[in-house]
């Protein structure tokens, strides 16, 4: 992340690997029956080892289900961070947004 174009210093990176994880037919057959459940939709995504997807789903919630959030982050050490904002690092900032 740039966080300041004119000194690089201040930049934040991170490094890693993903491995991609296909799911089972009927594991995706039982997504779609719980399209109106977000919670075990996640709860499904996580017993299938599809973490991004776990994560993605919780957060999308999180409004409408702040305790599932906390404790996702709580069972791997991260409970100190569950109410902290959230940045989607796909989207470009505005320059009137900084």
């Amino acid at each position: 992340m740039i966080c300041n174009p004119y000194q690089r210093s201040l930049d934040y990176y991170i490094n890693g690997w993903l491995k991609r994880t296909s799911l089972t037919p009927q594991t995706e057959a039982k997504l779609k029956q719980l399209e109106e459940k977000p919670l075990e939709q996640a709860k499904l995504y996580a017993e299938s080892s599809v973490w991004s997807e776990t994560i993605t789903t919780l957060e999308k919630s999180r409004a409408a289900y702040p305790n599932a959030w906390k404790e996702l982050l709580q069972s791997v050490g991260l409970g100190k961070i569950a109410d902290s904002q959230i940045f989607d690092f796909s989207q470009e900032i505005q320059s009137d947004q900084r």
